[in-house]
């Protein structure tokens, strides 16, 4: 049996692939769990499912823009360091949230390990609130600017 070997490299698209990642684009774009199908030369079929289409979608849309891809692997269960950067924030601020218990750990041989759900859901926690905040601040900034306006 031959094995084929994937490239682990990133991967930058040829200019003449430009138009069919655009047009690739806006069919995954908005593409559900088993709206899109991979077709193999023998015929056979089969449905990609979320995770696939979440890959296949930010990999294209990227692909489209010309920018270079490079796809990366992580383990489910993350040590502090990697699952810090994950979350964009220092490594002792990281220690911190697990002190807090805002995510839940474990600790294999001193080393705090985390789930990749649970960092995953912390972010999208994080970044709603962040969102909430900053609409906030943006009608704060409107009311002001239209009291500023109107009192003239």
């Amino acid at each position: 049996m031959l094995t084929k070997v994937v490239e682990r490299e990133p991967i930058a698209p040829a200019e003449d692939e430009l138009a069919d990642l655009v047009a690739l684009e806006r069919i995954v774009s908005d593409a559900d769990a088993g709206d899109v199908r991979v077709v193999g030369r023998a015929g056979q079929s089969v449905a990609l499912g979320k995770s696939a289409i979440g890959v296949l979608r930010q990999a294209i849309e990227a692909l489209a823009k010309n920018r270079v891809v490079e796809i990366k692997q992580l383990p489910r269960e993350l040590p502090s360091p990697a699952a810090a950067q994950l979350l964009g924030v220092t490594h002792a601020y990281f220690l911190k949230l697990l002190d807090q218990g805002a995510i839940p750990s474990n600790a294999d041989y001193g080393v705090p390990r985390v789930h990749f759900e649970d960092v995953m859901a912390y972010k999208r926690v994080r970044d709603a609130e962040r969102r909430r905040i900053l609409d906030e601040m943006a009608q704060d900034s409107q009311e002001l600017e239209a009291m500023r306006t109107g009192s003239r």
